[in-house]
């Protein structure tokens, strides 16, 4: 275990606070080596932290990555597979148990998929606030809130949970598509060093992108700011993470969610524990954000429940193997009906030891990259290792027929979409979902 935390009968119990980031790739931070100065904040986080090198989200869409985080579940078994499904309604979630253990839990999102009846997410929650302020489509529809609005009804929200131990989600959507030029975090643009790029990348797009992130990231200094001024920061597990990332051209895919390739799968995880402790540190074995919730668990000297099957993020386990599950982006509607389309995956991806075996189910296409020589993943070399990918094949074969087999079996839990609407079909529209 990475050790325990939970505070004695004479401490304040261990505050744990999730800080989340949608769509942020781990390469566009400088604590992950990126070279523009997007996120100074973040990197004197990470400084203060435990910095995870090579964490992979289980999915590349907002709904499945947070379910995962929370269920500590895949997509095919937690049932949140795309964008409008809820979670299952019997699942558990890491806010659950802490409820349970007398934790005051508030969330506060800024996109429309998360929203309570299209997500289940808020199970647990004794305050699930939706932010959504900011508008697209020439000022008519809002489907994500601001930064600065998020954290001030984050701030509100403290004002009232004085002496309490706390668990606390705090999403902002900024750098989501349709990016936000932001004039005062345009950094030097004129050397691209396009060497460090996908050869296919759009760098008008990742202009607009950078400076979101680097928007993102001084409201996240504000808020850090605050915690500290209320004494929770120091004696707090802070958890900093993102869905999953976004791709600007690369491998044939704008935005996210239908490919697995690193550009969307590799995200950003940082963990602070209380005052500190081993800060500084980066960890370079392969890790899921499936494994947050069991961690965190751990740490406050909880046990955790026999249906998580993520692993301590602190124990690093000889040739793990990590499975990732691609889906369409939202459920339909149509004909004033509700109903699900399309629940199984359009592809899968296993990661281990720096590699990756990607499978589209569709036409039984394999890919192979070896990631950690080649980060773009340029060369796909399954032609010339097809010979020695037998085990690899198998395991990601095995891995097929046990999604089959829980899509089959979870039929009569399925509900319908969260009651997708017209009005939410035209918000998620506007995040590119459709």
């Amino acid at each position: 275990m990475g050790g325990t935390c939970r505070a004695s009968e004479n401490e304040q119990p261990v505050p744990v606070i999730i800080i989340a980031v949608d769509t942020l790739r781990a390469d566009r931070l400088g604590c992950y080596g990126y070279p523009r100065p997007t996120s100074p904040e973040l990197d004197a986080l990470a400084k203060k932290s435990v910095l995870f090198t090579r964490c992979f989200t289980p999915s590349p869409l907002t709904t499945p990555a947070f379910a995962s985080l929370l269920t500590s579940l895949p997509p095919h078994r937690h049932g949140a597979k795309r964008n409008g499904l809820p979670i299952f309604p019997q699942m558990e979630t890491l806010t659950d148990l802490l409820k349970a253990e007398g934790y005051r839990t508030g969330a506060f999102i800024s996109s429309w998929p998360l929203k309570a009846r299209l997500s289940g997410l808020d199970r647990g929650f004794d305050t699930y606030e939706e932010v959504f302020d900011k508008k697209r489509w020439l000022g008519t529809i809002n489907p994500e809130g601001r930064a600065p609005t998020v954290n001030q009804r984050v701030f509100e929200w403290l004002d009232r949970c004085e002496e309490e131990p706390i668990f606390l989600w705090v999403h902002y959507s900024e750098p989501h598509a349709p990016y936000v030029h932001h004039k005062e975090f345009d950094f030097d643009y004129n050397r691209w060093h396009k060497e460090l790029y996908h050869p296919d990348s759009d760098f008008s797009k990742m202009r607009n992108y950078d400076t979101e992130v680097g928007f993102v990231n001084h409201h996240i200094g504000r808020l850090i700011k605050r915690l500290k001024k209320d004494g929770l920061f120091d004696r707090a597990i802070v958890v900093f993470m993102s869905d999953h990332g976004e791709s600007f051209g690369e491998h044939g895919e704008y935005g996210h969610g239908r490919k697995l390739f690193n550009s969307t799968l590799h995200v950003p995880l940082i963990m602070k524990f209380p005052e500190s402790e081993r800060a500084g540190s980066k960890l370079h074995h392969e890790v899921s954000l499936e494994d947050v919730a069991p961690t965190i668990l751990g740490l406050l000297g909880m046990e955790r429940p026999d249906w998580m099957i993520g692993r301590d993020l602190f124990i690093p386990e000889e040739n793990r193997t990590l499975f990732s599950e691609a889906y369409k982006g939202a459920v339909h509607f149509r004909r004033g009906r509700y109903y699900h389309h399309k629940v199984e995956p359009i592809g899968y991806a296993l990661v281990q030891r720096g590699e990756k075996v990607m499978l589209t189910p569709r036409n039984h296409r394999f890919r192979f990259y070896h990631w950690a020589k080649d980060p773009l993943e340029k060369h796909n070399l399954y032609l010339k290792r097809r010979s020695g990918l037998e085990e690899w094949k198998r395991l990601l074969d095995g891995y097929v027929r046990r999604v089959e087999e829980y899509l089959r079996i979870s039929k009569q839990f399925v509900r319908n979409p969260g009651q997708m609407t017209k009005e939410d079909m035209e918000k998620l529209k506007t995040l590119g979902y459709f």
